[in-house]
């Protein structure tokens, strides 16, 4: 399936920027901090469960859980979610570059920037274990935990609704159903 260069760009934007960051203040920030007060462990499984659901597919499913349990425990651990968001990002990068490259370019060249982009991330992968590795052995702590601060629990239950990005996932999962319904 060819794609014109504005469908393209359109499917990067949506992909790329705006589901990373919507999912993870909606799965990781909201639902995380909500679940945190049974601990740390609960809130990681729970928030992989609900963006495992959240994203429709059986046959991806055990793909799509995996990636929240692992931008669920790097929010917990490092309390940082551009930190969940940047992976994120760079998730739906490897998917999404093949697809709009074939499109705009050909298979060839498809070929060749999702072999280059794997090995690239294999690359950045093994560099950061190693450093955290090194980390580690030296004496500092690889991951801190810090203590949870900010709204009362009681308060955050109605922070998973109303926060920016569950609002803007919300309105774009509606004008995506509503757009699937009439094309």
């Amino acid at each position: 399936m060819a794609l014109t260069p504005v469908q393209a760009l359109t499917m990067f934007v949506s992909v790329v920027l705006v589901a990373p960051v919507t999912e993870e203040f909606a799965f990781r920030s909201v639902t995380t901090a909500v679940m945190r007060r049974w601990g740390d462990w609960p809130a990681v499984i729970f928030s992989a469960l609900i963006f495992g659901m959240a994203h429709y597919s059986i046959q991806s499913l055990p793909v799509v859980l995996t990636a929240g349990f692992v931008m669920a425990l790097l929010y917990v651990r490092t309390r940082n979610i551009w930190v969940s968001i940047f992976v994120h990002m760079l998730n739906n990068l490897l998917a999404t570059l093949p697809i709009a490259l074939e499109g705009l370019v050909g298979a060839d060249a498809a070929n060749i920037a999702s072999n280059l982009l794997t090995y690239i991330v294999y690359g950045l992968g093994l560099i950061a274990l190693v450093v955290l590795l090194i980390r580690n052995f030296t004496g500092h702590k690889v991951f801190r935990t810090p203590m949870q601060r900010g709204v009362p629990v009681r308060g955050k239950a109605l922070w998973m609704f109303v926060n920016p990005g569950f609002i803007c996932y919300f309105v774009l999962f509606v004008v995506m159903c509503i757009v699937t319904l009439y094309s």
